[in-house]
């Protein structure tokens, strides 16, 4: 088996872990986004990603669908992620941003930017009270 083979493997389980991880919150009828006060938390990642560390966002709306986060420390996130592929993707090519996909939420994707947009003016108007 050449180690072309072994990579295309290598990520068919890493893409077909994705799609469980999304059909199993949706079995459950567990949410695959969640915005509050404390952040952002990502089914798919398993990551928490918070205000405080959150140095902006973009959203971008199109044939694939996601959340641009731009982090002020990435490295402590990528250090907590458990799929070792995906975190050595990370460090290899230093991609320090997080694309959370928010494709599978079409219904939902107005509500949920909303709650972005409304946690991220709460957090900087408490920041901004703490100083």
């Amino acid at each position: 088996m050449s180690s072309i083979d072994v990579f295309f493997s290598l990520l068919c389980l890493v893409l077909l872990g994705y799609s469980l991880k999304y059909s199993i919150a949706a079995f459950r009828n567990l949410p695959a986004l969640v915005v509050n006060n404390e952040g952002i938390f990502d089914y798919q990642s398993g990551l928490t990603f918070h205000w405080r560390d959150i140095q902006s966002y973009r959203i971008h709306m199109g044939t694939v669908s996601y959340i641009n986060l731009q982090l002020n420390n990435p490295e402590r996130y990528i250090e907590t992620i458990r799929n070792p592929l995906f975190r050595w993707f990370k460090q290899a090519f230093k991609k320090h941003s997080f694309n959370l996909n928010i494709s599978m939420l079409t219904e939902q994707n107005e509500r949920i930017l909303d709650q972005i947009e409304y946690y991220d003016l709460e957090f900087q108007r408490s920041f901004m009270e703490s100083l």
